[in-house]
Order: structure tokens, then sequence, then C-alpha cells
């Protein structure tokens, strides 16, 4: 995945020659780092948060018969990406790949 940005960067030549342009440059590149750290923070915790979830239906699976996906179920209404109630399992993991490949840089 790659990050773009409208503004087109100045050239080195450029900015050695103009100590205010290579300041901004630097406070430019410093907010948009700080935008790509605070983006990456949210994506890891929701990551860990989904896989607690999902730990939490494997073990009550073991311990209490077939998984009522109330863990997941709950988590995912809250954040408004319940599946349809006549989604095919399959469908759904089908769709998820492709998403995965195509941030990948796939198809």
């Amino acid at each position: 995945m790659t990050a773009t940005n409208s503004v087109s960067a100045p050239s080195p030549l450029m900015l050695s020659r103009n100590p205010e342009q290579l300041r901004k440059s630097l406070t430019r590149a410093r907010i948009d780092a700080e935008a790509w750290r605070l983006r990456y923070a949210e994506l890891h915790v929701a990551y860990v948060e989904l896989l607690a979830r999902a730990r939490a239906e494997v073990a009550e699976s073991r311990t209490s018969g077939p998984s009522r996906a109330g863990h997941l179920a709950g988590h995912l209404e809250e954040i408004g990406l319940m599946p349809p109630d006549d989604a095919e399992p399959d469908a759904l993991v089908a769709e998820g790949l492709a998403v995965v490949a195509r941030l990948s840089g796939g198809a």
C-alpha cells in the first residue's frame, strides 16, 4: 500500500537553497508521520480487540458446546459490520481475502 500526497515534493537542490522551504517540508513530513503513527495505533488496537474476541469464541466453544458467537457479534454490531442474516460464510471469507489482496497490491 502506497501513501499518496497531492503536494509535490520539492527537489533536494531547491531545499538546500531555501531554508524556509526546508523547514516547511520537514514540518509537513513530521505531521504526516504523526498521522500515520496514530492510524497505525488505531488499527493495532482494533486488531488486538478482534483477536481477543476470536480467542474468547474459541474458548467458549470448547467449554460450552457450540459457539454462540456473542463476543464477535456484539463487536461487529458495535462497529457497524454485522453481516446480513442471509450472508454465506464462505462468501464473507472470499470478500475479506479479496480486500487483503487489493490492499497488498494484488489484483
